[in-house]
């Protein structure tokens, strides 16, 4: 675990040296971060890396650049144990909401996974199947939207500072959709330096799939370069991005209700 988060640490530093403006005396520095289920897995690499960035690196005559990190935790168990475990970590806040706006889960998720799911009906629902996939996002929504147990969706009211830099670990195909729900309504901008686990598989229709061809499919990223440490997978890193023109087309929120994706 320890060369791991080392080497992950790494990655992070190199995408906060790509910060626009991230020289001394600048205003605080802000990290999203949205995790897996162990968010100390990302966190403590995140946080050394930030150390080092902002003690040293980015330090001036009137010292260290401070920095904030906003924590995304969907999850109401997750939620707690995260607030409860870093309480006395005051750079660090933990937010009840889900990295998606219900628009993007639909449009961008959702719609990414009904073609790979589509065409058998005897494909497995054990993870890390598509189906699996499928049914967890599709129930996110239902508990969503009777608060049983998870935040609500990214919306109009945003949370937290305004990310200079995003980590992204959640799973293989919600990636697009977070970073375009976080362009749209988590404050992140053209600026922004992106962080993407950057899993590769073979999907149940036979064709290979990755997170960089999910996420350049809806969005067009700047400078993106695929870097390795601190895991299997290498991690895409990239400048802010831009909707694709199909995807800019879609509706707001306010025009997706439960659908039928079978």
């Amino acid at each position: 675990a320890g060369r791991k988060e080392e080497d992950l640490s790494k990655v992070i530093l190199q995408a906060l040296r790509r910060v626009r403006g991230s020289g001394a005396g600048n205003p605080s520095l802000c990290m999203a971060v949205i995790p897996p289920e162990d968010s100390a897995e990302i966190l403590r690499p995140a946080m050394q890396a930030l150390d080092k960035h902002c003690n040293q690196e980015a330090a001036g005559d009137a010292g260290a650049r401070p920095w904030t990190i906003n924590l995304y935790q969907p999850d109401l168990e997750l939620f707690e144990k995260d607030k409860f475990a870093f309480q006395n970590q005051p750079n660090l806040q933990v937010v009840y909401e889900i990295a998606l706006t219900r628009k993007r889960l639909y449009d961008i998720v959702l719609a990414d996974l009904t073609p790979i799911t589509g065409f058998t009906h005897q494909e497995s629902t054990e993870y890390p199947s598509p189906l699996f996939y499928k049914n967890f996002y599709e129930s996110l929504q239902a508990k969503e939207a009777t608060g049983a147990g998870s935040g609500p969706f990214l919306g109009d009211k945003r949370a937290g500072c305004t990310p200079d830099v995003v980590i992204v670990q959640t799973t293989r195909y919600a990636s697009a959709g977070v970073v375009a729900s976080l362009l749209e309504k988590g404050g992140a901008s053209e600026k922004t330096v992106f962080v993407v686990e950057a899993d590769k598989w073979s999907g149940g229709d036979g064709e290979s799939h990755s997170t960089r061809g999910l996420i350049e499919r809806h969005l067009a990223v700047q400078d993106p370069v695929e870097l390795r440490g601190g895991g299997h997978w290498p991690w895409l890193v990239f400048t802010g991005a831009n909707l694709n023109v199909d995807d800019m087309s879609r509706g707001d929120d306010s025009d997706v209700g439960h659908r039928d994706w079978d």
